[in-house]
């Protein structure tokens, strides 16, 4: 913290615990059961956000295709994310 207020580094370059966020326009998702979890794929451009039941029991209800998201995710590489928090636009 004290860097950044200094000046001596940016927030670009210092990574927060729950991830960068994006702004993404649902392309497509897919439901799939993952070890008794629900957990949703959602594509967007080129990349994958995948987003556990467990973010909140509303999640079903606000994912639709076309759809504009703030989401808060971790790079996992290869063009996935890991969404920590998603909210409609």
């Amino acid at each position: 913290r004290m860097l950044k207020a200094n000046g001596i580094i940016d927030s670009s370059t210092v990574p927060t615990p729950d991830g960068d966020e994006y702004e993404i326009t649902a392309d497509s998702i897919a439901e799939v059961m993952v070890g008794g979890n629900t957990v949703y794929y959602i594509k967007s451009g080129d990349r994958i956000f995948t987003a556990d039941i467990n973010l909140g029991p509303e999640l079903p209800f606000i994912l639709e295709v076309g759809k504009t998201y703030v989401v808060r995710a971790k790079d996992a590489g290869n063009g996935s994310f890991t969404v920590t928090s998603i909210k409609l636009k």
